[in-house]
């Protein structure tokens, strides 16, 4: 059968069809066969995608082979209710040319790789996926139009809201679990809990923290066992207790280190010469004067936080981790818990090597050295859910700290 295949039709199909999706609603044109070979190399091409920067781990074959079903799921099961859907138009269409169609408009998946690779920020990531969404819906949309001899544009419209909502839903479903026990009390701020209690005024060098919750992610003893700084005073089901004192902190791993970019290159130029502590404190100076707190999701790379002038507390760990490595101090960004009299936070801030040691560095905050009011999450380097990263922290049911 296949020595009888038009090649040049089926080729012009995979290259240009997504610009006349009603190809792939043709078997001649686009077969069963041609329809799951485009889906395994979009699948196939998901896996050697780039993960975002900054996230700071890597995540199981298991969990992204769960992300790529969730992912067909959510594209293929366009088709069954489509084709409710398009009844309800006044159209009648058959089922399997819309299972053909969704294949199809996965092509998307193929035309947008190099992109990933381009753009790895956070924020670019998120936008790359919603992009494709709506590159399939409209893909799909207007191939699936060609049923209809009225209402289109209705069509279309119902078409790129849904289509996007349902596969996007279709992808949380690995996470089903973990987005609901979350206990985020603010998105919009980072709030994570309400304080019980009091904290002293000024410095508190040493604290136990008690966190409570379900085991998992945010309660594994190895995640919080950083050196002298954090020791686990002890650990039980659903109760972790964690003391907080001055010392240095483990990191001698070089995984998840920051690399300086140009911009922060160009950043460091006027720090003068001086003692390690001298430099980092001038670092930390200029950055304080280089930026200003504004709550931001997706803050960007240091060439964009410096042009805006505005950050969150991953924008200044970002741009003092990078002013750091620039100086010629490993250095990386670190992310955990900040309690203060209105509540416990998440936050971040930088982890940089002085002298043979891991260090801690605020640079949000007027004063650079954490003390105990901070408590650092130690990512797991392979993860089997985006919650088992900093998102972590929200699954708590409550927390408490008391000085020592």
């Amino acid at each position: 059968m296949l020595l009888r295949v038009n090649w040049k039709d089926k080729a012009t199909t995979l290259v240009l069809g997504i610009f006349r999706p009603r190809r792939f609603l043709d078997a001649e044109l686009f077969p069963w066969w041609l329809a799951f070979l485009t889906v395994a190399a979009g699948i196939g091409l998901g896996f050697r995608e780039p993960l975002p920067e900054g996230i700071g781990m890597d995540f199981t074959a298991g969990y992204l082979a769960l992300m790529a079903v969730a992912s067909l799921i959510g594209w293929l099961g366009v088709a069954p209710w489509a084709w409710l859907l398009l009844r309800i138009f006044g159209a009648k269409p058959a089922l399997l040319p819309l299972l053909r169609l969704a294949a199809g408009a996965s092509l998307v998946c193929i035309w947008t790789f190099p992109l990933a690779f381009a753009m790895r920020s956070p924020g670019a990531s998120a936008l790359l996926s919603l992009l494709r969404e709506i590159w399939f819906a409209l893909i799909f949309g207007w191939g699936a139009a060609s049923f209809l001899s009225r209402r289109r544009v209705l069509w279309m419209i119902v078409a790129v809201i849904l289509i996007p909502a349902w596969s996007l839903g279709m992808q949380l479903l690995p996470e089903a679990g973990n987005l609901s026990h979350l206990h985020m009390r603010d998105a919009g701020s980072g709030l994570v809990a309400p304080l019980a209690g009091e904290l002293p005024d000024g410095p508190l060098p040493a604290a136990t923290w008690t966190l409570y919750g379900r085991p998992g992610p945010a309660l594994e003893a190895a995640r919080v066992a950083l050196g002298e700084r954090q020791q686990v005073r002890f650990a039980r089901p659903g109760i972790l207790a964690v003391d907080v004192r001055p010392g240095a902190s483990a990191g001698d791993s070089v995984a998840f280190l920051v690399t300086a970019s140009p911009a922060a290159v160009s950043l460091v130029a006027s720090v003068p010469p001086g003692t390690p502590h001298e430099r980092l404190l001038a670092l930390h100076a200029l950055v304080q004067s280089r930026v200003r707190y504004q709550r931001k999701f997706f803050p960007g790379d240091v060439q964009e936080i410096l042009a805006r002038g505005s950050g969150d507390c991953k924008a200044y760990a970002q741009v003092f981790a990078e002013g750091a490595a620039a100086l010629g101090f490993p250095s990386r960004v670190v992310r955990g818990l900040l309690a203060r009299s209105d509540g416990f936070w998440a936050h971040a801030w930088a982890s940089v090597k002085v002298d043979g040691r891991w260090e801690e560095w605020d640079p949000t905050s007027p004063i650079p050295s954490p003390d105990a009011r901070y408590l650092r999450f130690s990512p797991p380097h392979q993860a089997g859910s985006v919650f088992e990263g900093e998102m972590a922290i929200f699954a708590l049911d409550s927390l408490r700290i008391e000085p020592r």
